[in-house]
């Protein structure tokens, strides 16, 4: 019995491609602002604990091999959350989300607070 050739894609690709398409509508029936506003909403809602303490360490200037290290998942894993993080905020690099979130939540690291438990 052999293997198929394509592999259906996964709940998780489908859940990215409808963030993308949801994104792009909003940026372009609402203001700049709005949408950036969406952007960071769809991150918060839909990200578990070990995303939102990606996220914290990546505002206090964490590298991502510290990261991994520190929160005991691999290479590959961290990168596979920061595309999820990225897709849902509408940004496609860490610059682009850095300049997300401090432009609409403020300077300093909004996420300092979470709980480390």
């Amino acid at each position: 019995m052999s293997l198929p050739l394509s592999v259906p894609a996964s709940a998780d690709e489908s859940r990215l491609s409808s963030n993308k398409q949801s994104f792009k509508r909003a940026k372009q029936r609402f203001t700049p602002t709005i949408a950036m506003l969406v952007g960071i909403e769809n991150c918060l809602s839909q990200h578990d604990k070990t995303d939102l303490r990606i996220i914290r360490r990546l505002l206090d200037g964490f590298r991502y091999e510290m990261i991994a290290d520190e929160l005991f998942i691999s290479g590959g894993a961290l990168r596979y959350r920061l595309t999820k993080i990225f897709c849902d905020a509408g940004v496609t690099t860490w610059q682009e989300f850095e300049e997300l979130v401090h432009h609409n939540l403020g300077d300093g690291n909004p996420f300092q607070y979470i709980d480390e438990r």
